[in-house]
């Protein structure tokens, strides 16, 4: 039999004689854990499919029908049904489910879409979102290949990510590098995925919560720690949680915890700081996207017991139909004000690439700069719908200061020259001459993963702009640096390169509110922001590429005050 993860797939012959005494907090959790990491050991080419789907198929049928192991186990057949990346693994898991349901067990399906926003498949350039398992593309195909290998599923945030091949690449690559399981030096896996959990709550989100939950308890993780409050959690846990707290919503306040710093060990600080930034602006592209639940985890499937029919009318499908060529209505029609809007756009950008080329009077750029409105124009309300009582507890633990959130820099505090935390100007700490170095130094290996992930979405584009039809190619560079550098002017982090009258005539109040939110409050973001900001005017795949931008500038703001801290503090 295969061995996977030092687990052999033989012991789920015998696994009905002890399963109840092996089951985690949660149900069942080792059981999946066993059919899983069989189903992953596929692709070592031990075994054929045929032998191991049998294996699983018998500890099923041998599994009392009450059992809730069974709806565990099936609830994570479905999800290999639709998510795995093998068209074989997919039919055979499903074979399983049809042949189970004519046993009398219950059908399973998804209680949620990908991604609440994107509810209509739009036939894009080149791609459509979500991207499902089964693709056509082999560059996305072969980078969900990777992440399954590596975490046993393809994430919901990955199939919207899908639609972006060229940064899906980076993104896998650099996630990847900091959650492999192979690492030895450092935090450990499960300490690394503990530390996830901690920006997840942070940024309160439920989708990545529960994730992160489980992942942690899949590396082995102590269970009672999720259910400890921070204070009770290893000391090293408590210090990042303050580090965390900070580099969250206010970055340029992390010189204030020069004492914390030079208390702990300099590279698995650096690791966990790594997490903590990546995983806030993961939160926040979840949050922005409206990305949901995972199937298998609490509260993601629905369970259709008895004979009723496939729920093609009960929920919405994980995947929506595919479309061939055709764009989808929300594309077809486009009434003359928006197309009039979106050729303005176009004549705007035509603009600004000429002006990028004159000259700029940095004290004139600088008032600019501070006097930039960051005020949302509408009201914007937390979502607690989306933390119910059972995530509450974990958020509460990991959240002790849930009044700590971001506060908008004022004209005076970005003015004060007294004032050495802000602005942070790149042209003196400029990213290229810190942010490498100081990787290299402190967490080598990962300056090439992430730093290139970070170049990789600063420069995407396809030369376009929603459904604009052009001949040429249109520069869409001083859209993208507006998008880019305001999110760090959020953050007080200035480029004196940058004209930022650009920020003002490219973005537009409603595209501006939702950027804001994204990246300060991501919590508050909802379907009827994330509508005002594509107006019908952005397609879907847009929309995420504008989420990838406000998540990466967002990273590497945080990272740039961190970095600039810990070159006061441990190199000097």
């Amino acid at each position: 039999m295969i061995k996977a993860h030092g687990t052999r797939l033989g012991e789920l012959s015998n696994v009905q004689q002890s399963h109840r005494g092996m089951t985690m907090n949660f149900g069942g959790e080792n059981l999946r854990s066993l059919v899983e990491r069989g189903i992953r050991g596929l692709y070592n080419g031990v075994e054929t499919l045929d032998t191991n789907l049998k294996i699983i198929e018998e500890v099923l049928g041998q599994l009392p029908a009450n059992d809730p192991d069974v709806i565990s186990l099936l609830v994570t057949l479905y999800r290999l049904s639709v998510q795995s990346p093998r068209k074989d693994v997919r039919g055979g898991c499903l074979g399983i489910l049809n042949r189970a349901h004519l046993r009398g067990l219950p059908r399973i399906s998804s209680k949620f879409p990908i991604s609440q926003f994107i509810r209509n498949n739009v036939g894009d350039i080149q791609y459509e979102v979500p991207i499902s398992p089964d693709t056509d593309s082999e560059a996305v195909r072969k980078y969900y290949m990777i992440w399954y290998r590596t975490f046993g599923r393809v994430d919901n945030i990955l199939q919207v990510l899908g639609c972006h091949p060229s940064y899906l690449e980076h993104f896998v690559n650099s996630y990847t590098f900091l959650f492999n399981p192979n690492e030895t030096d450092g935090l450990l896996l499960y300490e690394r995925e503990f530390v996830g959990l901690i920006a997840a709550s942070r940024i309160q989100c439920r989708p990545l919560i529960e994730l992160q939950k489980h992942r942690f308890l899949i590396a082995d993780g102590p269970s009672d720690w999720l259910s400890k409050p921070i204070s009770e959690v290893p000391e090293f846990f408590r210090y990042i949680y303050e580090i965390d707290m900070v580099l969250a919503y206010r970055p340029y306040l992390i010189k204030e915890k020069a004492d914390v710093l030079q208390k702990l060990d300099k590279m698995k600080t650096m690791q966990a700081v790594m997490i903590l930034v990546h995983y806030h602006c993961l939160a926040s592209i979840y949050h922005g996207c409206g990305i949901t639940l995972e199937v298998d985890l609490p509260e993601g499937a629905n369970i259709h017991k008895g004979n009723s029919p496939p729920p093609n009318s009960e929920h919405i499908p994980m995947f929506p139909s595919r479309l061939s060529n055709q764009r989808s209505s929300d594309i077809n029609i486009i009434s003359e004000d928006n197309e009039n809007e979106l050729q303005q756009m176009v004549d705007s950008l035509l603009v600004a690439s000429l002006d990028t080329m004159q000259p700029i009077e940095q004290s004139t750029n600088r008032k600019i700069f501070n006097q930039i409105s960051t005020e949302i124009g509408y009201q914007a309300s937390r979502r607690t719908s989306l933390l119910p009582v059972n995530l509450q507890t974990v958020v509460q633990c990991f959240n002790i200061d849930p009044e700590y959130e971001y506060v908008q820099l004022t004209q005076n505090q970005l003015a004060d020259e007294d004032n050495s935390s802000l602005p942070l100007a790149t042209s003196e700490f400029p990213w290229e001459n810190n942010a490498f170095s100081l990787l290299e130094m402190y967490y080598p290996g990962s300056e090439t993963a992430v730093l290139c992930r970070i170049d990789k979405a600063r420069d995407l584009t396809y030369d376009n702009i929603g459904t604009h039809q052009c001949t040429s190619s249109i520069n869409t560079k001083p859209f993208r640096n507006a998008v880019w550098n305001y999110v760090h002017r959020l953050f007080g982090v200035i480029h004196d390169d940058f004209n930022y009258e650009l920020v003002e005539r490219l973005l537009k109040s409603n595209i501006k509110n939702y950027i804001t939110l994204v990246a300060t409050q991501p919590y508050r973001v909802n379907e009827s922001f994330y509508e005002k900001a594509r107006s019908k005017l952005f397609r879907h795949s847009e929309m995420v590429h504008i989420n990838i931008m406000i998540m990466e500038a967002k990273l590497q703001a945080q990272l740039l005050y961190f970095f600039r801290a810990i070159s006061d503090v441990w190199l000097h």
